[in-house]
């Protein structure tokens, strides 16, 4: 067993708990806070499932942990379903239907309070950028800004002195068929331009939490567009720790001075070079593993026996050259760059080859009200976006085998704090809560929204509750459903964590 597994296993354990238990935590304590308020009387609050390893008891409420750490619950007397109304005052059941709506309710939407409070703290205190120049590094070929050129440096627009490219961003976003009057710096040559921003309309192959950031820009700052991007020096900022590039030598700080004799100037260079290494049309995708040997005749067989249909493939592509300088020394790296893979915002999955890089990023803080309504935008996009995608899955549209679960969570919460620190652990966090929250929503026995949709909204209506052999017939039926879907996803998350995992139709872009 290698040092390199024992901290992979440990790293994704250890963010799995904080995630997971955080999430939880405040989805219980959303039940736990109204039930007190209304009166309600709670016997025991637990965070992680039994057995128990801590418990104590204040008042009439004992407080536990859980060695189990994939859930909580908040015990109320005379929620069980079974049991027969009493009429006492501490009595779930016997509460009026609004405030028992108001007690289910809190939990799932103290999760989504937690994503949108984390997700204004993260705005906030500055989500990582490149750090950008006031330098053209790429133009469109439908650009309105004819005139300018790769290379151009922007010194002032409309008269306003112009630093970094979020100075220039911030005119141009809201200059939607407006002329802006630029001063720009060509070599040894001032220029004077005009130029005139059209309204920017957002793609639908990207990743999906970037089409939440730039939905939200759009409604916040504006929508203009020149249909350019800004230069960014080829200087490596960050690697990914068992990326080809590690691997092959490369460090923070090396400047990447070409790829297979392509020469590299800015970073869209190195982009370009890797992306258009061809690499065989992928069915089946090859994740991270978390041991060495993967490849032994004998672990083939275990994956084939439990997983039938998938299919070995190469998860690296051809091996390039990389020149780089690392001080006054100049040398060159061999990396064969990993095929990696990504859910876009329409839910199909996009392989490509990468070797693990990223430019120099800094902090870009953002004010208050920005952060607020940014946030508030986010998170309402992210509820949407589960929403459609569960609407998929129900209509078939997308693979049930894109669903992760625990293991899936522990691969993913890991993979987020060794990549990118604490910052992005709570970042990730943010989704999952937001994410826990609406799940939790859906009127399904077993979950809040089936109590809430389902058996309060009949009695409601209704006037009494639903027959108690009904409600019991429901519940039962939840649970065998609930512990299938579950048995499946975990069947699938242990197939990505081998290291195989069938795409078969999801992977709707590689056929086209």
């Amino acid at each position: 067993m290698s040092l390199e597994f024992i901290y992979r296993f440990f790293t994704s354990f250890a963010s799995f708990v904080i995630v997971i238990g955080i999430a939880i935590l405040i989805h219980e304590f959303g039940h736990f806070i109204f039930a007190k308020k209304f009166g309600v009387k709670v016997f025991s609050f637990s965070l992680g499932f039994p057995p128990t390893i801590f418990k104590k008891q204040i008042g009439e409420t004992e407080y536990q942990i859980g060695l189990i750490p994939l859930g909580g619950y908040v015990k109320m007397s005379g929620e069980d379903p079974a049991e027969a109304r009493t009429g006492e005052i501490g009595e779930f059941s016997s509460k009026p239907v609004w405030q028992r709506a108001i007690i289910i309710i809190a939990g799932p939407l103290f999760n989504i309070i937690l994503g949108f409070v984390l997700a204004v703290g993260i705005i906030f205190f500055g989500l990582d950028s490149p750090g950008y120049l006031a330098k053209v590094g790429f133009i469109a070929e439908k650009t309105p800004a004819t005139e300018l050129q790769v290379g151009d440096v922007i010194e002032s627009a409309n008269g306003k002195p112009i630093q970094t490219w979020f100075d220039f961003e911030k005119i141009m976003s809201v200059s939607v068929n407006k002329p802006i009057a630029l001063k720009v710096r060509r070599d040894t040559q001032e220029l004077n331009l005009s130029v005139t921003p059209k309204h920017f309309e957002i793609p639908n192959d990207i990743d999906y939490v970037s089409k939440l950031q730039l939905e939200a820009d759009a409604r916040l700052l504006g929508s203009g567009t020149l249909e350019i991007a800004p230069w960014w020096n080829p200087v490596i900022g960050e690697m990914k720790e068992d990326g080809p590039a590690k691997k092959a030598g490369l460090m923070v700080g090396d400047t990447i001075l070409a790829i297979n004799d392509s020469p590299v100037m800015q970073w869209i260079d190195i982009t370009r070079s890797i992306r258009s290494i061809k690499i065989p049309p992928i069915r089946f995708v090859k994740k991270e593993r978390w041991w060495s040997d993967l490849n032994s005749p004998a672990t083939i067989k275990i994956c084939r026996f439990f997983w039938p249909d998938t299919a070995i493939v190469r998860d690296t592509a051809q091996a390039i050259n990389i020149l780089y300088q690392r001080g006054s020394e100049t040398g060159i790296a061999v990396a064969s760059p990993k095929i990696s893979f990504a859910q876009r915002s329409n839910g199909t999955i996009e392989s490509f080859p990468a070797i693990g890089i990223s430019p120099t990023m800094k902090p870009d803080p953002k004010g208050f009200t920005y952060s607020m309504v940014s946030a508030g935008f986010m998170t309402v996009k992210m509820g949407k976006l589960i929403l459609v995608t569960l609407h998929k899955l129900v209509t078939g549209k997308l693979s049930v085998k894109l669903l992760a679960g625990p293991v899936g969570i522990a691969q993913g919460s890991g993979s987020s704090f060794r990549e990118g620190g604490a910052k992005q652990l709570v970042y990730y966090l943010a989704l999952i809560s937001v994410n826990l929250g609406v799940v939790n929503l859906i009127p399904f026995p077993l979950l809040d929204g089936g109590w809430l949709f389902i058996f309060l909204l009949y009695e409601f209506f209704a006037k009494k509750p639903v027959p108690q052999k009904i409600q019991e017939r429901m519940m039962q039926a939840g649970l065998a459903a609930l512990l299938a879907l579950i048995v499946y996803i975990t069947y699938n998350d242990l197939g990505r964590a081998f290291g195989y995992q069938t795409v078969d139709e999801a992977v709707q872009s590689e056929s086209k």
